[in-house]
């Protein structure tokens, strides 16, 4: 037995991640025909996908598991990410 195999998602708990994934794509599909204004829609169609990207990294890709160097590179992965957003976004916004 390697230690590696108990350091791995069960099946159930698979299956509850997959069961709050389903719940947030309905959450998506309600949510559009909400009145909550322009931002409110765009505001809760960020935060459900941010919680649907955070559940499948870090369970069903599972870095949750995972430990030291593969951490620090998802992690400077996701700061670049942000760094071109953000750069992106300034040029976007200095447009005429």
């Amino acid at each position: 037995m390697t230690s590696t195999q108990s350091n791995r998602p069960s099946r159930r708990s698979l299956f509850i991640i997959y069961v709050a994934l389903i719940i947030l794509l309905v959450i998506t599909a309600v949510g559009a025909y909400l009145p909550v204004g322009l931002w409110g829609h765009d505001a809760l169609a960020f935060g459900v996908a941010v919680a649907k990207a955070l559940l499948i990294v870090f369970f069903f890709q599972e870095l949750y598991y995972d430990k030291g160097l593969v951490r620090l590179f998802a992690f400077a992965g996701l700061t670049w990410l942000f760094i071109l957003f953000l750069l992106t976004f300034s040029d976007y916004m200095t447009r005429s």
